[in-house]
């Protein structure tokens, strides 16, 4: 038996069911599935993480489904939201720097202190400031 989306075969024989990654390519048991919402683009949860985590060490914390169409012409428009982002995250240490892009982005007048990283909100008219975590 076999099911197929317009990309990419999931199949099943018996109690085995397995689907195809969109980044690696490979035949994966369907448990080790993570779809995207709301476009169903189903990759590894490794594979995705991975691609997560790398958008974020490049600053994007805007990050798009990775799935590209059929014939690999046009890229899914559909952003991963913030909360599945943080879900697929498993590295203290990327969660906050996403947590820190993902607030600069948000506030363009927000700089962090270059010593203690203490973050703080800025004005174009008084581009100078005094950290108040270090001083």
């Amino acid at each position: 038996e076999q099911a197929t989306s317009s990309l990419w075969p999931i199949t099943s024989g018996g109690s085995e069911h397995t689907f195809a990654c969109q980044i690696c390519l490979g035949l994966e048991h369907i448990a080790a599935a993570y779809a995207v919402q709301p476009c169903q683009h189903t990759f590894c949860r490794a594979c995705l993480q991975g691609y997560v985590t790398s958008q974020i060490q490049d600053s994007i914390v805007a990050i798009q489904c990775p799935s590209m169409g059929e014939g690999g012409t046009q890229r899914c428009t559909e952003l991963i939201a913030e909360d599945a982002v943080l879900e697929l995250i498993d590295n203290v240490e990327v969660v906050r720097k996403f947590k820190r892009f993902k607030a600069a982005r948000e506030n363009p007048n927000l700089r962090e202190c270059p010593k203690c990283e203490h973050p703080q909100v800025g004005s174009p008219e008084a581009p100078q400031m005094c950290c108040a975590g270090c001083g």
